[in-house]
């Protein structure tokens, strides 16, 4: 498929005007005009550029579009990344595929393990956590970020950090029964 900037004008017109010095001079002021357009245009296409963004605007987008778990120790790629999936965590709120996706985001490798998967009560749910457990901090910013995505009916019952030591997975330390207040 060609882009328009890729299109001359003098190919859309017909071959009997195409030898007219004065149809070739308009085309070619006609081209420069909608080239500049779209150059124009590429500017404020906000999801395109969200890596061009200065962190101000970042600030600002994060804001109008509801990404509200962001904080001073969030740096800009995962202030961009969290940007740029915010339409569609909003439109999928509730699922553990975007609640994952956007932990993922703020921390790094972390899984969602459902209620029935470890034998806990009813709409539970743990977040396994693999390298480094996470600092304070780190955990108030990711249960907001869980607050935010999660089910409705959904609770945190943990974290669990996981590591990997010889070849074989180790689990170790749990951050447990998480107070409902514990970013404030």
């Amino acid at each position: 498929m060609k882009k328009i900037n890729d299109v001359k004008f003098d190919d859309l017109l017909p071959e009997y005007l195409r030898g007219d010095k004065k149809i070739k001079a308009l085309s070619k002021g006609i081209e420069s005009v909608l080239n500049d357009w779209v150059a124009s245009n590429e500017k404020t296409l906000l999801y395109k550029n969200i890596n061009n963004l200065p962190e101000e605007l970042i600030i600002l987008l994060l804001d109008e579009w509801h990404v509200d778990f962001v904080d001073d120790k969030t740096t800009l790629k995962q202030k961009r990344k969290l940007l740029k999936n915010s339409f569609e965590a909003h439109t999928k709120k509730g699922t553990v595929d975007i609640l994952e996706s956007t932990v993922k985001n703020i921390f790094g490798n972390v899984d969602v393990i459902e209620w029935f998967n470890y034998g806990g009560e009813p709409y539970l749910f743990k977040l396994i956590v693999e390298g480094k457990p996470p600092t304070p901090e780190e955990v108030r910013r990711i249960y907001k970020a869980v607050e935010v995505y999660k089910n409705v009916r959904s609770h945190l019952d943990g974290f669990i950090a996981s590591t990997v030591y010889n070849g074989k997975n180790l689990y170790g330390g749990k951050l447990s029964s998480i107070g409902r207040n514990i970013y404030k």
